[in-house]
């Protein structure tokens, strides 16, 4: 006895086809939180790369490689570099994946966050310092301009 077919798409036949056929505009509106002034470079398409090209030069993606555009894109977001995404996503297919790599990689990542924190804190206390002691009046004496051109690194 044949049985009836399933209704609607089963997970074996939505990965990986079906394949979505899009413009780079069109890939990337299906990325939640995409903006047009913060684009996909070339070299994050390349970390996750879409099944090939049409004839109309549109991009032809199935629905892993719009997941992978969104790992990426929300990756980016919280600042990893495109190494760090690359290993990240390399992780994120790997079922096998030890979580511990994973996290390696997220602490040593706010290492770095920290780091550069306590770097634009510097900065900024310093420049906030530096306008204080500038009068801001029509007198050409500035302090401001008076230690950017100190010798050295005196700003920081």
């Amino acid at each position: 006895m044949d049985l009836p077919a399933p209704l609607g798409p089963t997970r074996a036949t939505l990965s990986p086809t079906p394949l979505l056929k899009l413009t780079s505009r069109r890939a990337h509106s299906y990325l939640p939180g995409y903006r047009n002034q913060t684009r996909l470079n070339s070299s994050d398409r390349a970390i996750g790369r879409g099944s090939g090209a049409s004839g109309a030069g549109e991009r032809i993606y199935v629905r892993d490689d719009l997941q992978a555009l969104r790992f990426i894109k929300r990756a980016r977001t919280l600042g990893f570099a495109r190494d760090q995404i690359r290993e990240l996503l390399s992780l994120w297919q790997n079922a096998g994946r030890a979580s511990a790599d994973v996290k390696t990689i997220a602490l040593a990542h706010v290492a770095q966050l920290n780091i550069r924190i306590a770097e634009l804190t510097q900065m900024r206390d310093t420049l906030s310092q530096l306008a204080q002691s500038c009068h801001g009046d029509d007198q050409s004496d500035c302090p401001i301009l008076q230690n950017l051109g100190l010798p050295g690194e005196h700003c920081c």
